[in-house]
């Protein structure tokens, strides 16, 4: 069998790095990459989604939004009901009545909806007890979900500036996009590291 031609091994080698981070960081080690290893996942799931798409739309000129979520949703959907289903079961013998099962509830309503990160955004993530809270740490792929409903609205606005514009204009304008969207998230980490939740 051959590999195919999109296959990465740089990138399968830093998913590893990135899982052993998060790995480390749970186990409670002395290493504290956690944050880091989901970084890293987003910004190779960011990479790894942009490429395929735009090779898609370099191949064929057209972009099909349908089965770009088709595919994201084969692809995520078996595992988080996997988990979401042992999670309510085990809850009911393992977690108190009164908190942990009600907290287990909502995080169960806001996996099923890819709405974790906006459900935790009042509180501290630092001060939530994920003993308690099986299902905490599954505001990353809320991310990284929504980002998928965001990104084929901006492959689709590049296909039609394509084609109705010139080249070096429509270059001009992503490059100008981009600029915008880098300034923009280090104002957020700014303000996000000097107030911390305070920050809406």
């Amino acid at each position: 069998m051959t590999k195919s031609s999109s296959y990465r091994a740089d990138i399968q080698g830093l998913r590893a790095v990135a899982v052993l981070f998060v790995l480390l960081f749970h186990f409670e080690t002395r290493l504290k990459g956690g944050y880091l290893g989901v970084d890293m996942f987003f910004v190779i799931s960011g990479f790894v989604i942009a490429s395929s798409t735009l090779r898609e739309v370099d191949r064929t000129d057209q972009f099909s939004w349908g089965a770009f979520l088709h595919r994201r949703i084969r692809r995520l959907l078996p595992g988080i009901a996997l988990v979401a289903i042992a999670t309510a079961a085990v809850s009911q013998f393992l977690l108190s009545p009164f908190g942990p099962q009600k907290e287990a509830a909502k995080m169960l309503l806001s996996a099923a909806t890819y709405t974790s990160n906006f459900v935790m955004m009042p509180q501290s993530y630092f001060s939530l007890d994920p003993k308690a809270n099986p299902l905490l740490h599954l505001w990353s792929l809320a991310v990284e979900e929504q980002f998928y409903f965001v990104w084929p609205l901006a492959v689709l606005i590049f296909v039609g500036s394509r084609r109705r514009l010139h080249i070096h204009v429509v270059k001009v304008a992503v490059w100008v996009s981009v600029i915008a969207v880098l300034l923009a998230s280090c104002w957020l980490f700014l303000m996000s590291s000097t107030r911390g939740s305070q920050v809406n």
